[in-house]
């Protein structure tokens, strides 16, 4: 089944649709068409380049004050706060993510909207970068919600950097690999997607987000990888997708919703894949 569920996803770049969705993929489909998660430390999978002029708004976000306990007193109110209104807004998003983790029927659109107000107060969005959404759930992108990640961020129509957003901790579970077999799909497509003419050797960024527990990735994918996928599925070519936190489960990622953790998601978004992004696309990396 691994071969026709990769084919039905990649068809998508030809005909517009997919004849299958990523949620689909299994631990043997990751299995049949060597695609293998392994644990790393920080720095194997963040971006390392030194940067001497980042923006240090971002500090603004770290709110010392704003944790998952504050979060979940009952008097919390965050018209009330003494911040700006964009980090109200912020705040607003984080509140409700946090508070809504174990609650069925909660809005699917807390994480994303949460994460896409991150990414663009980071600068995401500005120029070489660009951000492409694909959760909104109207019919224009029906089809691309079966075969993408929520968040694309792209330089050049090339995306570096995805981000999987699963919302509630009750949507995943150890059977998908808490949500590693559809990042698998969505990778693929991704990578293939990049593809002018002839497969080169890539590198993607990904990032997953389950409720408010972030986990970073790091993918390589050889060109040859592709030549063998056409002729039917991987022989000797494999893709290596390493992942920070070392661990993989439910609130194994770092904590949005905890100042030192938000801390280091913020500098790892920002330091590291924000600015090797425009590096790469200035010619400096």
């Amino acid at each position: 089944m691994s071969l026709k569920k990769i084919r039905a996803l990649l068809c998508f770049k030809k005909k517009g649709s997919a004849g299958t969705i990523a949620s689909s993929f299994t631990s043997e489909d990751m299995k049949t068409l060597k695609v293998n998660f392994k644990p790393a430390a920080e720095n194997q999978v963040i971006p390392d380049v030194e940067v001497t002029n980042f923006p240090k708004e971002y500090e603004e976000f770290v709110l010392p004050n704003i944790n998952k306990h504050a979060l979940r007193l009952p008097d919390f109110i965050v018209g009330k706060l003494e911040v700006s209104n964009h980090l109200r807004s912020f705040i607003d998003w984080l509140h409700i993510a946090e508070t809504s983790q174990e609650v069925i029927g909660t809005r699917y659109s807390s994480t994303d909207s949460l994460v896409n107000e991150l990414c663009h107060k980071l600068g995401l969005n500005c120029w070489p970068l660009n951000i492409n959404l694909f959760f909104d759930k109207s019919d224009k992108y029906e089809n691309h919600i079966q075969v993408h990640p929520e968040i694309v961020i792209e330089k050049k129509d090339i995306a570096r950097l995805a981000i999987e957003t699963d919302k509630q901790l009750k949507d995943i579970g150890p059977m998908t690999n808490f949500g590693e077999t559809q990042i698998t799909a969505e990778l693929l497509v991704c990578a293939y997607m990049n593809i002018d003419s002839t497969p080169m050797d890539q590198t993607i960024f990904f990032m997953r987000i389950i409720s408010t527990y972030v986990t970073f990735y790091k993918a390589v994918i050889p060109g040859a990888y592709w030549k063998e996928l056409s002729d039917g599925l991987p022989q000797e070519q494999s893709v290596v997708v390493q992942r920070w936190p070392r661990e993989n489960g439910l609130r194994t990622g770092l904590d949005l919703a905890e100042p030192d953790e938000r801390r280091a998601i913020l500098t790892a978004i920002g330091h590291g894949y924000g600015h090797r992004l425009e590096l790469q696309n200035l010619g400096l990396k």
